[in-house]
């Protein structure tokens, strides 16, 4: 296919949350959700969740406002999962419009996982294909209405189906997930989707009528013929299980009973199939008093009678299959920590041999394709560096783990597990992730060299570089692309690690009395920073010059507007922090200014005095025009950087050897960059999605600093993800073995 030219996503998004309840807690919690949300479409669903919420935004300021609800709702909330969708623009998708929710009883929303490879062979065009096709073949669906929504998460499609017939919804359900990608014009006749998964759900505005008396038939709502239904039951802990039971006879007569082994103890299967009895009877039992004291949660299961063998499909091809051909000895520096540092080894070992079985995994595996560089960096370390790097593996552990979360969670396999935090979005920080990770691979293939990390959200509270390349963003941003700039100052260090900066002067260690930089740094951590400052510092000052030459491409303009304001307004109002970043920040401002030569040796003799002292007023002016807070903190002093130009001529060295080494490994800035960036943006805004687009840092720069249109941040994080997934092909899945011998 083609790459997409025609708008993809819409101009809204849709958040659906998933609520596991504890029983008789469903309607204080739909009136507290949908007082705050009076727009929002609330169901009661059948399976492991009781509660569901859907409601369209144009803002992501929403999302925040409705954690406040949950929070405050925590105490009647045992799981939770978010699913951050987009909308379509395509006529055949709609909105989930007031008259479609109120005429219609019933809804089942569907997760889509396209065939491994589809996406990273067809790119975004494939969901626009899709999309129409549905619209072609509505005609011969039975159930009323299905909207198409695209997904920020694991799947890449949502479809929600409404109707007043449940069987006649859930038969259409499983004629969509049978579809075979010769109905969309690929070759071959194999299953379009590696995966699918379903959960049904009624109106709330149904739950209520059934609790107050009511009857669905009168509202010419059909009795279920076909679908069969369960209901586990867990206890609580130390209740009785026989006044469970006789309340289970109360509510719901005749029915077959088992006790359970596992987490859930009672099974009810009923001698009907989901009437309209046994919803009230169900609906009745939640809302009993002492069911509330004796049962933790129930679980309503669903079920269509198997009709008989299917045809298989053919297999697809084999460059779509995932398998794992590249065979990766673990080095002797990991194996040798089982002598050395027992508990660090397993940590390490837990990693490679936990993600073996996930990427043997034909439905999972691609979950994890954009840490496929770090696992095998990680693997092949050599045994000096896993040696001197001791706290810096704990870390990686640490920070693997929670990025590891973010990947897997909002899988068909971890939907329906317990979630870490109220507030996070469990399905849909996977395309978010893999967009953010575009940004540091183009700009260090640039320079030649290769990245090994992967992005993570929310480790810590600011932009951070974790060991072999693993950047974080702070979690406030995870929506809004246009603050990624910070990843730049951190790909920086990245760079500054690849070469070696730290050693780039060693007259400065042997001036502080240290043979040996790592060896002394593993042994004396704490007192590193008083050790060497300047040493510490000169590498930020590395940071900051390839931020400014290569993230934004020497445009002072845009650096003091977004990187300097972001700085000052965030750095706590100390004076000690102010002359620490002021110090930085004059070194680059000079350097603008100047050029290397100037900036690094004329301005630290006294005839450069006058030109230092006015370079420092305007830097200070303008410091104080972007951030108020500047001047209250740190009054005008020249001698600061009399102390850093005159007296540090270590620091002026280290900085000119630095804007030297950058500007050796940069290539030229492309012309007119900017111009493609802002075509680029303006694409993005109608929501079309460029897949095609490498220039990720540019696109970044291009964007108002408080850029949060919904329809422009989805099709930027669904472009740069498409775009940074492509390069991986099935068979580059690593299996990491022993060291044979």
């Amino acid at each position: 296919m083609d790459s997409l030219r025609q708008p993809l996503v819409g101009n809204f998004g849709l958040w659906l949350v998933l609520l596991q309840l504890k029983p008789g807690t469903e309607t204080i919690v739909n009136d507290r959700l949908t007082q705050s949300l009076p727009n929002a479409r609330p169901y009661k669903c059948f399976g492991k969740f009781d509660y569901m919420l859907m409601t369209e935004f144009q803002d992501f300021a929403q999302l925040r406002d409705l954690d406040k609800d949950l929070l405050d709702l925590s105490s009647n909330i045992l799981q939770v999962n978010h699913i951050v969708c987009y909308a379509l623009d395509n006529p055949c998708s709609c909105r989930l419009s007031a008259d479609a929710y109120a005429e219609e009883p019933f809804a089942t929303i569907t997760f889509l996982k396209f065939q491994h490879g589809l996406m990273r062979q067809s790119g975004v065009s494939l969901i626009s294909a899709f999309n129409s096709y549905l619209g072609e073949v509505k005609a011969g669906l039975r159930s009323s209405h299905q909207i198409l929504y695209g997904c920020l998460g694991w799947n890449e499609l949502l479809l929600v189906t409404l109707g007043k017939d449940l069987d006649n919804t859930l038969c259409d359900i499983a004629a969509i997930g049978k579809m075979r990608t010769k109905d969309l014009g690929l070759p071959g006749e194999y299953g379009l989707f590696a995966d699918t998964f379903s959960i049904a759900a009624m109106r709330f505005g149904c739950v209520q009528e059934l609790l107050s008396g009511g009857n669905l038939a009168d509202s010419g709502v059909p009795e279920v013929q076909k679908i069969q239904v369960s209901l586990s039951v867990s206890c609580s802990t130390g209740r009785s299980r026989q006044r469970i039971l006789d309340k289970i006879d109360e509510y719901f007569g005749d029915c077959k009973l088992s006790l359970l082994y596992g987490k859930d103890d009672i099974l009810v299967q009923p001698n009907t199939t989901l009437t309209t009895a046994f919803l009230t009877a169900l609906l009745r039992f939640r809302e009993d008093a002492e069911v509330r004291q004796q049962v933790f949660g129930t679980c309503t299961t669903l079920a269509l009678p198997w009709l008989g063998e299917e045809k298989d499909s053919s297999s697809p091809p084999a460059e779509l299959v995932p398998q794992q051909e590249e065979k990766v000895e673990v080095c002797s520096g990991i194996t040798e920590l089982r002598d050395q540092n027992y508990p660090l080894f397993k940590s390490l070992n837990d990693i490679l041999c936990s993600m073996n079985a996930y990427f043997s995994d034909p439905v999972l595996c691609d979950a994890f394709l954009d840490m496929v560089p770090f696992l095998k960096r990680l693997a092949l370390a050599p045994k000096e560096e896993v040696y001197d790097l001791t706290m810096d593996l704990w870390q990686a552990v640490n920070v693997f783990s929670k990025g590891f979360k973010q990947r897997f969670v909002g899988s068909s396999v971890t939907l329906f597990n317990v979630t870490e935090s109220i507030l996070s979005y469990q399905g849909g920080l996977q395309r978010v992730n893999v967009a953010a990770c575009l940004i540091p691979a183009v700009l260090l293939k640039r320079l030649k060299h290769e990245w090994y990390g992967y992005t993570v959200f929310g480790v810590g509270n600011q932009y951070k570089r974790y060991h072999f390349g693993v950047i974080n963003l702070p979690y406030e941003c995870l929506f809004e692309p246009a603050r990624w700039f910070g990843v730049f100052h951190e790909v920086g260090h990245d760079l500054a690690h690849k070469r070696q900066v730290l050693q780039a002067d060693p007259s400065v260690l042997k001036e502080a009395g240290i043979a040996d930089l790592g060896d002394y740094a593993k042994n004396n951590t704490d007192e590193l920073d008083d050790k060497l400052p300047d040493l510490i510092t000169a590498v930020e000052a590395y940071s900051d010059l390839f931020d400014f030459l290569c993230g934004f491409r020497e445009d002072w303009s845009l650096y003091a507007s977004k990187v300097l304001r972001y700085v000052f307004s965030n750095v706590p109002q100390e004076l000690r922090f102010y002359r620490a970043y002021f110090k930085r920040t004059f070194m680059v401002f000079c350097y603008h200014k100047l050029g290397i030569r100037q900036a690094f040796e004329d301005l630290a003799s006294e005839d450069f005095e006058g030109t230092r002292r006015r370079l420092l007023e305007e830097l200070y002016d303008e410091l104080c025009g972007l951030v108020e807070s500047v001047k209250d903190s740190m009054p005008l002093n020249f001698d600061l950087i009399r102390d850093v130009y005159v007296h540090h001529a270590r620091w002026r060295k280290f900085c000119k050897w630095a804007a030297s080494d950058i500007e050796t490994l940069r290539e030229p800035i492309p012309e007119k960059w900017n111009d493609r960036c802002i075509e680029a943006v303006q694409d993005l805004r109608k929501g079309i999605a460029r897949d095609d687009f490498d220039d990720a840092d540019g696109l970044i720069l291009s964007l108002p600093m408080e850029e949060r249109d919904v329809r422009l941040v989805i099709a930027i994080i669904l472009s740069l993800s498409t775009r940074y997934l492509s390069q991986f092909a099935p068979s580059s899945l690593p299996v990491f073995v022993r060291q044979s011998g």
